[in-house]
């Protein structure tokens, strides 16, 4: 989007877009949620972070940096003063299953990621102490004057409302 390519893009809030051309306006927020092997529930049915801290971590993402490249899942573990074990970055949600399935880690992304994937042999899991989801905007240019369609479009897309979580605590 800051190069002009496009001009609407519906993305998360972190990493930053950056830049003085773009603005947003926020869709929904969703839960993050930690992914085990089918054998590895937790006692109560959800994690803390401090429970996943030390436990190998795939994450979502190529960045475990500080500043505007951000994302959401190490936020949140910086957010709580812990340091996790991440042992493997990917921005394929089936990937992520694929691994966990094969007890190499446990996973921690976003809820969209997760029901958009085939979670067959694994469980998602709440992670109760988040001090922050993932937060997902609609993002445009204030460099150009929109056109009729782009307000329409603008307008239909804050008009559909934030996905249904509610099938996230499926197992299988």
């Amino acid at each position: 989007m800051r190069h002009g390519e496009l001009d609407l893009a519906v993305r998360p809030v972190l990493p930053i877009a950056g830049g003085d051309v773009l603005t947003c306006r926020p869709l929904w927020h969703e839960p993050l949620v930690a992914v085990v092997a089918a054998d590895a529930r937790p006692i109560g049915g959800v994690f803390r972070l401090a429970d996943l801290a030390n436990r190998p971590l795939i994450t979502v993402g190529e960045n475990t940096g500080s500043g505007p490249e951000h994302h959401q899942t190490p936020l949140a573990f910086e957010q709580a003063g812990i340091s996790p074990n991440v042992v493997f970055h990917t921005n394929r949600p089936q990937t992520m299953v694929a691994m966990v399935r094969r007890g190499i880690a446990v996973g921690v992304t976003n809820a969209l990621d997760m029901t958009t994937a085939n979670t067959a042999g694994v469980h998602l899991v709440p992670i109760s102490d988040l001090p922050s989801g993932r937060e997902v905007a609609l993002w445009w240019r204030t460099d150009r004057t929109p056109s009729t369609a782009h307000d329409a479009v603008r307008a239909l897309v804050a008009e559909c409302g934030p996905p249904d979580f509610s099938g996230l605590d499926r197992s299988r």
